[in-house]
Formats: C-alpha cells, structure tokens, sequence
C-alpha cells in the first residue's frame, strides 16, 4: 500500500499537488500548536514558515513555462 502511494505521488509533480501536500503538513503542525506542550511551540512555527518558504520557492523555481 505505501508503495502504490508513492507511485501514486510521483505521478503528479505539479505545483498545486506539491502546494496541496505541504499545505496539509502544515495544518498537522498547526493542530499539534493546539495540543502540544507550549514549549515545541517555537520549533513547530519555525517549520511552518519554513514550508511556507519552500511552497514559494518551488513554485517559483522548479515549474517555470
């Protein structure tokens, strides 16, 4: 089953599915904000903004036309 998505995955690499992917990690990482001991809440910011970063910058490098 993991291989199958995987291959699934691979398949599509446009942005909108790599955007689509890292918009819902991100939302995990905000669910964990919420439940979370306040002490990771930092770290688990910091990674948010960082896939905030790297949304923008593969849709800026990676699928110019």
């Amino acid at each position: 089953m993991i291989m199958k998505d995987f291959r699934d995955m691979s398949k599509d690499n446009s942005p909108e599915y790599f955007k689509t992917q890292i918009e819902s990690l991100k939302m995990e990482l905000e669910e964990l904000i919420s439940r979370s001991d306040k002490l990771v809440v930092p770290q688990i910011i910091s990674i948010s903004q960082k896939l905030d970063d790297l949304i923008l910058k593969y849709i800026s490098t990676s699928h110019r036309k």
